[in-house]
Parts: C-alpha cells; structure tokens; sequence
C-alpha cells in the first residue's frame, strides 16, 4: 500500500491546549460516568461548567446529522477531555435491536470458543460486550471490506454502521433501566457503570462525523494527548482514565510497547459491575475437591446455600429458590441477583470436557439450555469461590474471526481521517471477577490502539560524526565518487 502523508489541511482544529485550559481555571471537575439514560434513547452526557467551548463543524454521520459544541471538562497530566453535547439519538427499530441483541450472543459464544482455543492460561475470562462495543466504535470508521470484516466479527453483517451503533445504545438503554450507577442499595437493583472515551493525537485531524457518532451513540469524550512526544504522559492519562471508571480493579489499558510514537488514536471501554445476589450463600464458606480436567484434584473454598430441610434460625439466610435443570450431558443453574433482571447462569457439563461443549454452543443450543430450565425450585447449592483476572491480548483471535484487514496496511479507515493510512497496532482487554456469597463484582476495560503504518513516521536521524559518502550507480553498483567525511567544514 502506497504511503499517505498526513495532510496539512485540518479538518478538525482544536483549540491551543493552553487556550483551552484557560478557560477551565479555578474549576473543579469530578469523575464522571457517562451512561445511556432514560427513555427514547437518549444520550446522556455530563457536562462540567465551563466559561465556553469549540466548534467541531456539524458533519452527517452513518445514520443522521450531528452538531453540537465540544467543551473542555476534565484534565489528567498532560492529556484534556473535550466532552461533546451531542443531539438525542433516536430509537434504534425492534429489528435492529433484536438484530443487535442476536449478535452479541452470538460473538460472545465465538469469542469464548477462540479465546479456549489459543490455550493461553488455565481459566478464560472476557467481557464480549465490552469488547463488542470498541468494536462498534471501530466500525464507525472503517470502510469497504475492512468495515465488512469487523461487521462479520461482530456478527451484524446485516446492518449498516449507524445502524448497529443505534442498536448498541438501544441495548445500553435497556441494560440502563435495570441498573444503578449508585450501587446504593444491591440487594435490589445492581450498579452498572459504562465508560466510553476517544483518545487523539494532538492536531491529528479526524472526521467530525466520526467524532459526532461516537459521542452522540457511545456517550465518548473526547480526549487530547500526544502519543508522538509524551507517550509516557498520554499512556499515564489512560490508565488513569481505566482505573478510575473500574474502581482501580483495572489498572492498565496496554500492555507495554502496545502504544508508541505511532498511535493516533485510542478507543476505550470501561465496565464496572455489582451485584448481590437476590438470596444470599451462607457466608462461611469450607473447602472441598474440585476435580481439574486432568484428573487431579485440588481442594478449594466453596459456598453452599442454605438447606432447605435445615431449620430457620434468626439470621440465617432463606432457602435458595431457583431454576434448575439437570440432564445426560449437563447440570444448569440460573441465579438471580438482586431485582431478578440480571442473573448468572452456570453450566457444568457431566460428560466430556468443558472446551468441547464450549465449542459446539451456539446462540440456539445457549437458548434451548436457558428454556430447559425448570420452573423456581428448592436446592442446595454448592459450588467454589473465586477470584480471576486474564489479561487479553485479542489481534490473533479478531483475526481468525473475520478482521484480519483491520490489522495490516491494507486497512481503510478512511471514516476517521480519509488521507492517512491508519491500521490497528492492538487490541486488548484487562478483566477481574469476583464471585463470592454476597454476590458478584466485575470489571473490565477494552482498548483499540490505532496507528499510522511505520513507513509514514517520520524518523530524526542526525549525520552528526564522521561519515562515509558514496556516489555510485544503483543499477550496477559502480561507484563514481566516495569520500570520508570527517570535518565538514574543510
């Protein structure tokens, strides 16, 4: 592929860093948690008070038209959000929604399935919403066959860009309704905390359009750093960034080297989650064998419910009331968390191993298990605690699963800056879940890092110490003149 230069024309211009910053002296800002809130569909963005703001020209994006005034509202070290008001986005149909809906179960299970496959650590742990929703983000400014492989990916091939970006905040709406963002009370409602961000090379010129979809669907800021001359400020500013919307259970974004002088732009997911359970383990907990696909034993900590037959005692928690369903090749158990609109669903396979029935589930055979359950019944319930984390790095496995492109030079991103060639250098995703007798608690953080191809950096290199220099013929090599300079100036 042939080198774009960076164009000199900027079609996004912010203002001077020190301009900008000026105007939100004397003011205090606090963390803020955007969310998809309230009915319609409308974004909900919060704005700090500032004395003004920036225009980024109005620009139709995939799906409508966006305007609107971006604002300086936060800094961490070197690195200042710009937090766009973005115009109410409408509704996406019942069919893009369904649509939506399918296809993230449907990648979630994909993704499971690849990430068993790379045989990387004893234990997988993935948050596919998460990841589902960069990737959205991604698609928003991608083009041609590279938007058509992250489309498959994600498995919504059948709907355009804005369309999915509209179904992925319909969904957060509804996922909205069912949580808090207070988690002051988890033995009814679970907290639920969504953080999107776009992380930009200072000046590096973006398609507004772009800009306009992520804030207006994804709720994103609009962050400013400078990966080319302060990568260890800009790279400091996101992990913040991710540490702060997790509760500090996930402290970095990127591995290290993931981000260089070559990045220009970062697209970030934060999910924090709580929830108790909606009839609470005995808090003691005593350990017993758990037998490992090997065949060896291990001997861990284990919850157990309260026993139905067992008597009640001041205290004590009630009897846990659940569906169930036990068949030939698996025990399935559905637990509520507090307000039973979200639950935990736990599959044991009885026969054959964990890997292969994770590899033949599909949204259908997921849907016929959830189904099969029986209606709320009396049981006994024991089964480990635990606490893991997994570190992902997922360019391998997004790549069997359909957006190679995305990560060569062959890569159109022509909705983000449409003179610059911009490739995917990383996808990566930290998470942490805790399950425990009170209940549940996860987190986890996706970051998309996007760059410009190595041979469109420029490189400083300095003739400063004596040199050799040759003049010669490239076709057969004859040298016509040579000189070792040792003193330039004679």
């Amino acid at each position: 592929m042939s080198s774009k230069p960076e164009s000199s024309e900027r079609q996004y211009s912010p203002a001077a860093p020190e301009q900008l910053l000026a105007r939100t002296k004397h003011r205090s800002y606090v963390i803020r948690r955007r969310r998809v809130l309230g009915a319609g569909g409308s974004v909900a963005v919060v704005l700090a008070l500032v004395l003004g703001g920036i225009l980024i020209p109005g620009s139709s994006r995939p799906g409508g038209t966006h305007g609107g005034h971006v604002y300086t509202a936060d800094r961490i070290g070197s690195a200042y959000e710009l937090t766009a008001a973005p115009q109410a986005v409408a509704a996406a149909s019942p069919r893009v929604l369904g649509g939506v809906e399918s296809a993230e179960v449907g990648f979630s299970l994909d993704l499971l399935d690849h990430l068993d496959s790379s045989g990387n650590s004893t234990n997988t742990l993935v948050s596919p919403s998460s990841l589902a929703t960069a990737l959205a983000m991604l698609e928003l400014g991608a083009k041609g066959s590279t938007a058509s492989g992250i489309a498959a990916t994600l498995r919504t091939a059948g709907f355009s860009a804005g369309e999915q970006a509209a179904g992925w905040h319909s969904l957060a709406a509804v996922l909205a309704k069912e949580t808090s963002t207070s988690g002051s009370d988890l033995a009814k409602v679970p907290e639920l905390n969504v953080a999107n961000a776009l992380w930009v090379q200072d000046h590096f010129a973006v398609e507004p359009a772009f800009i306009h979809a992520l804030s207006s669907d994804f709720g994103t800021g609009l962050w400013q750093a400078n990966f080319e001359s302060d990568l260890t400020g800009a790279t400091d500013a996101i992990n913040q960034w991710t540490s702060e919307n997790t509760k500090g259970l996930i402290k970095q974004l990127f591995s290290p080297g993931a981000l260089d002088v070559l990045t220009r732009l970062v697209i970030a997911d934060a999910v924090y989650f709580d929830a108790h359970w909606a009839t609470a383990f005995k808090t003691a907990t005593k350990d017993r064998t758990f037998y490992l696909p090997s065949g060896a034993t291990v001997s861990v900590p284990f919850m157990t419910s309260q026993s139905p037959s067992a008597p009640a005692t001041t205290g004590s928690p009630k009897p846990l009331k659940v569906p169930v369903a036990e068949t030939n090749s698996y025990d399935a158990v559905e637990l509520p968390y507090g307000g039973k609109k979200l639950s935990a669903l736990i599959v044991m396979p009885t026969t054959g191993s964990l890997a292969s029935f994770v590899s033949a589930l599909t949204p259908s055979s997921l849907a016929r298990i959830v189904k099969g359950l029986s209606s709320p019944a009396e049981v006994e319930l024991s089964m480990p605690t635990f606490t893991i984390r997994s570190d992902d790095q997922l360019n391998a496995s997004l790549s069997s699963m359909g957006m190679a492109q995305a990560f060569g030079p062959d890569a159109d991103f022509g909705g983000i800056n449409p003179k610059v060639a911009l490739q995917v250098q990383a996808v990566e995703q930290h998470a942490y879940l805790q399950v425990s007798p009170k209940g549940t608690v996860a987190a986890a953080a996706t970051g998309i890092a996007i760059g410009v191809s190595a041979v469109e950096a420029v490189h400083p290199i300095v003739i400063n110490h004596p040199f050799l220099f040759l003049v010669r013929d490239n076709a057969t090599g004859t040298i016509l003149f040579e000189s070792m300079v040792e003193n330039p100036t004679g």
